[in-house]
């Protein structure tokens, strides 16, 4: 259950606070790992948001990233084996169409 609360009383910054339900092991283990990081539980939340969105961010560079790579792959086969044109655009769409039935 989370719990929003909107301090307006400052013209530059609001803030808001979050109540989080935890077990008492998964709150023994918050403590101690805000503390061995020398944070304090807001500190640590804090962390953990901005390490989160980090990482949202870099799995979205890293799947761009892969989908070049695959491209680039696919295009120095295909001149290896010295496709032409039509053989080309009929190796992709049947690898384009390997790829979709291997996401589903």
């Amino acid at each position: 259950m989370l719990k929003k609360n909107l301090n307006t009383n400052s013209k530059k910054t609001s803030i808001a606070s979050i109540t989080v339900r935890v077990s008492r092991n998964q709150y023994t283990q918050i403590i101690n790992e805000a503390e061995e990081l020398k944070m304090n539980n807001s500190e640590f939340y804090r962390y953990l948001w901005e390490s989160y969105n980090e990482r949202k961010s870099l799995m979205i560079e890293i799947n761009r990233l892969e989908k070049r790579l695959e491209r680039r792959i696919f295009e120095i086969v295909s001149a290896v084996a010295e496709l032409n044109e039509q053989e080309y655009l009929k190796a992709k769409h049947t690898y384009l169409s390997k790829i979709k039935k291997g996401n589903k």
